[in-house]
């Protein structure tokens, strides 16, 4: 198989020859973009048959008084130690990085309905969250006096979080985050029981790190370009619907080695980033030439892959 860079010559050559011959047509031809798409939509089996589960982040219904920084953390604690049972560390869709995330100090009170929280054990909280106005935490979809609307209409409590959150246990376990709606793809890779805001989605269960490298890699990133879908100013939509199609090769004698490397590099990677050891990018491209491998991907359709990288990338 040709090197990265030995292709990414072969596409501004050819470009050049294109240019020169005004054909308007790109070297790379329908064969090539035809023969990844059929790879990438047959390979193997979904995500979904994988042993993992995706959910999304937390929706509070008013972050304003559910997401609370480190120093307010700390006050409340302060003031009653017990509170620290219900305030869990939060990441936020700008807190995730490739394959790991850089957390900024944010927190969640966790008073999810699923928990069925008495909030008279937590005073201290109770007092905070009604210092924003019970009637703005009411869920009962109102509009109040000065014209702004209470949380909509739901079947919880004023102090509850708006979504039911029954899944919540999952945030304990190592797994994957992501930002749901975005023009840049950034998979990490969480083992610290972070909690995760709405605005994106977590994944837990089987083979995180191999999963984590796939999707981060130039083919993965490729795939949801390709197939999800886009707001109207073509940010991509990672949610959920558009994660789970997603088609990896089943482990067999002749690919399991590249799985075992594809997952040892990831792990490197996640610790490098975590220490000053942060320049990933050479392992980063030794995965991108095993995910090639893996789905048994010709230079042609590398090259279709590359050119879209580079176009993204101007």
């Amino acid at each position: 198989m040709k090197t990265e860079v030995e292709i990414e010559t072969q596409i501004q050559t050819s470009l050049k020859l294109q240019n020169q011959q005004d054909t308007g047509i790109w070297f790379i031809g329908d064969s090539a973009m035809q023969g990844l798409i059929e790879k990438t939509a047959t390979i193997g089996k979904p995500l979904t048959e994988w042993g993992v589960s995706i959910f999304f982040g937390i929706k509070t219904g008013l972050n304003e008084a559910f997401i609370i920084d480190t120093a307010t953390k700390n006050r409340l604690c302060c003031e009653d130690p017990k509170s620290a049972e219900i305030i869990k560390p939060l990441l936020r869709c700008r807190d995730i990085q490739k394959f790991n995330a850089e957390w900024s100090g944010m927190h969640v009170i966790s008073t999810f309905p699923a928990l069925d929280i008495d909030i008279d054990d937590y005073p201290v909280i109770q007092n905070y969250l009604l210092s924003f106005g019970k009637e703005r935490l009411e869920q009962e979809g109102n509009t109040l006096a000065d014209g702004s609307k209470s949380r909509k209409k739901t079947g919880n409590k004023w102090f509850e979080t708006q979504d039911q959150i029954a899944y919540h246990g999952e945030f304990a376990k190592d797994k994957l985050v992501w930002k749901r709606i975005g023009s840049i793809l950034r998979f990490a890779y969480d083992s610290s029981q972070m909690y995760a805001l709405d605005s994106t989605c977590i994944m837990t269960g089987e083979m995180l790190y191999e999963i984590c490298a796939i999707l981060n890699s130039k083919l993965g990133n490729w795939i949801l370009l390709e197939n999800a879908p886009k707001t109207g100013t073509g940010d991509i939509i990672a949610s959920v619907q558009a994660i789970e199609p997603i088609r990896m090769p089943e482990i067999c004698e002749i690919n399991k080695d590249i799985y075992s490397e594809i997952g040892a590099l990831a792990k490197q990677i996640i610790q490098n980033k975590a220490s000053v050891e942060n320049n990933t990018q050479p392992l980063e491209d030794r995965i991108d030439q095993l995910v090639y491998q893996l789905y048994g991907l010709t230079p042609e359709e590398v090259a279709v892959i590359l050119t879209r990288h580079v176009n993204i990338l101007s």
